[in-house]
Order: C-alpha cells, then structure tokens, then sequence
C-alpha cells in the first residue's frame, strides 16, 4: 500500500543522504524511523554515518544491537571489524571461515555504493574528509583480514578497471598502440 511505498522513499532518502555527503541528514532520518521499527539496511547506513562523523563508540554500539539480530551477523562484523581498523586497533578482528564470504559481499556493497554516489570535495558542508577515511578504511580492511578478502578487492577493481576500459573505448576508439 502507500505507507510501504513511502517507507521504501524514505529508506531511498537516506540511502542517498547518506552516500551523498549528506551525513548529518541521513542520520536524523534514520533514527526516527529506526525509533518506530528495526531496519537492518537503515542500521547500517546510521553505523556508517557515524563512522563518516567519527564517532566510532557510537557506531560500535549499534554494531553490537545489529549483532543480536542472527541473520545481521555478518553485516555486524564487517561494520565491527571495519570501526576496529579505522580505530587503528592492532587486533582488527578476523571473521570465522564460514562467514568470511558473506563480510566481504557486505564490505564491497558498502564501497560500491560510497564509490557510485561520493560526495565532490568543495561542496559546502559535505563530510568528504569522513567519506575518503571510510573508503581508504574498507578497501584496507579487506586487503588486510584474509586472503580471500585481498582477492575479492582485487577482482572488484579490475572489474571496476574493466568497465572504465571498456567505456573509454567506446568513447574515444581503441587504444593504439
């Protein structure tokens, strides 16, 4: 009905808010609907904007309450190891072999969406110092907990070189060499 389609407008909101710069916005959207109901994208997105802001013992905190919801786990982790990385911890917390796979489609999901909507450095008010620490956060996160999390970010980048490769021959010609 119209109220799940507004729910799913305003979950849009604050995904755009959020990947948009938009930090401070994104997080007030997000707490007042996550007062009224759980929502485990919106919790994610409230754990990144407050690790974009810095406040990692906040973000620590409703990583720990995402935990308590079984099918969250992975997702909880991957927030919880990534605030221990970015924290500069020593022990940056390796997941269990079973749920490896699932922390690192979580991790490259978030990259993915940071990547597509970043914020443009000079705009007014926008966190783009929060946005490029999270970036550099995953992406050595990743590198850094396993093999397999080192693999997967290579393969997404060649994917991501691939594409650029193939837009730009489209665009301007083959390459000659």
């Amino acid at each position: 009905g119209p109220a799940a389609v507004s729910g799913e407008s305003t979950r849009q909101l604050v995904k755009f808010s959020l990947y948009s710069g938009h930090t401070e916005e994104a997080l007030t959207l997000a707490q007042s609907l996550l007062s009224e109901k759980h929502d485990p994208d919106l919790a994610v997105g409230e754990i990144l904007g407050l690790i974009v802001q810095g406040d990692y013992g906040r973000a620590r905190e409703k990583a720990l309450r995402l935990w308590q919801y079984r099918h969250e786990r992975s997702r909880a982790l991957a927030m919880l190891g990534l605030i221990t990385h970015l924290k500069g911890g020593r022990k940056t917390y390796q997941p269990e072999d079973a749920r490896r796979p699932e922390v690192i489609k979580a991790l490259l999901g978030i990259l993915e969406n940071c990547l597509c909507h970043a914020p443009h450095a000079g705009k007014w008010g926008l966190n783009t110092e929060g946005w490029s620490r999270l970036v550099k956060g995953i992406t050595g996160y990743l590198a850094y907990f396993s093999p397999e999390g080192a693999a997967a970010l290579c393969g997404y980048l060649e994917e991501k070189a691939a594409s650029v490769r193939i837009w730009m021959e489209r665009r301007y010609g083959p390459a000659r060499e």
